[in-house]
């Protein structure tokens, strides 16, 4: 018998340490271990949580029994070890509360990147408006765009001018889920290209010059396990998006991935990097932003080429309206 709890021991102490990495036994994209992983504080909080229960267990079956629980003490201090592991995690990517990079400390070369998902147009225009002009943001993400006149007029008074592209072929007013994409004239002219991926709105520099720009937005997993079908749909449209940024030199690619950097396509980006982790702000959540910034989950991203750029700031920025916080992002070109 106490051999057989041991073994138990060992199985539930193995399943809390899978949970730091599930994608390293391929296990994160699976459905359930997928929604677990991506709420790392919420995992690490369940896992202290636990280790005080087992605590003060094995603390009543010693006191009632004169025994010593060496078992759920075992179990007690693995759930502290995974809980301390979600939480350096978490914390290694950053979670520092930075401003926004400023217009007027922009160099020449530098792409400053707004990926703001502004739920079918409810975000605040005039504070977007607000972020872009403040950071004088290149390119524009609008996953759930809605109809982006507005921002592009407000925008147009504050002195600056962005050609608006969407892939759907359908007008933004009348599809307030699909994605935008903006560009500034100071980028010089782009065209649309072929998109290769759902929901994506893919542009290039028509003189070949500048980076190639994608804009994203996979659909969202189901929230609790068991739609089979909805969850090979996210599957396959997360590692269509995380895969674009290696596959294409010089690329900057954007969006709402509704993914983290605990699932699998995004655990492999090739030469890409994560900008909001190079700055130190990717363990700050973007979605939902009704919680704070420390519980919510990282699912908005600006991924670029490292062998083409390096990230000079980047910040997360509460905005009204959506249930998401965009992304501010500076790259500046290597060499």
């Amino acid at each position: 018998m106490r051999a057989f709890g041991w073994v138990l021991v060992v199985g539930i102490g193995a399943a809390f340490f899978a949970t730091l990495a599930p994608g390293v036994l391929g296990l994160s994209m699976a459905d359930g271990v997928a929604q677990l992983i991506a709420v790392r504080p919420w995992a690490a909080a369940a896992c202290l949580i636990a280790a005080l229960l087992l605590t003060l267990l094995a603390g009543l079956v010693r006191l009632l029994s004169d025994g010593r629980a060496p078992r759920l003490v075992t179990l007690a201090l693995i759930a502290a070890v995974v809980a301390a592991g979600h939480l350096g995690v978490v914390l290694v990517r950053g979670t520092s509360d930075t401003q926004p990079p400023l217009a007027e400390t922009a160099q020449p070369g530098d792409v400053t990147v707004v990926a703001v998902n502004m739920l079918g147009g409810s975000g605040d225009t005039a504070r977007v408006v607000d972020v872009i002009a403040g950071a004088g943001a290149d390119v524009v993400m609008v996953p759930e765009a809605g109809d982006t006149d507005e921002m592009v007029r407000a925008l147009a008074v504050a002195g600056l001018t962005f050609t608006v592209f969407d892939g759907t072929g359908v007008p933004l007013s009348a599809d307030p889920r699909g994605t935008a994409l903006l560009v500034r004239d100071t980028l010089g002219e782009y065209v649309p290209a072929a998109a290769s991926t759902p929901g994506s709105v893919h542009v290039v520099p028509a003189d070949g010059t500048g980076p190639t720009l994608i804009a994203v937005h996979p659909i969202a997993p189901p929230v609790f396990p068991g739609a089979t079908e909805r969850m090979r749909w996210w599957r396959a449209e997360v590692a269509d998006a995380a895969g674009l940024c290696p596959q294409i030199p010089g690329a900057i690619v954007a969006g709402d991935f509704n993914a983290t950097l605990d699932h699998g396509p995004m655990r492999d980006l090739g030469t890409c990097i994560d900008a909001a982790t190079k700055a130190g702000v990717g363990g700050v959540g973007t979605w939902p932003a009704s919680l704070p910034r420390l519980l919510g989950t990282p699912i908005d991203h600006v991924l670029a080429d490292g062998a083409a750029f390096s990230v000079v700031r980047a910040a997360v920025v509460d905005i009204t309206g959506t249930d998401h916080r965009a992304v501010v992002a500076r790259l500046r070109p290597v060499g």
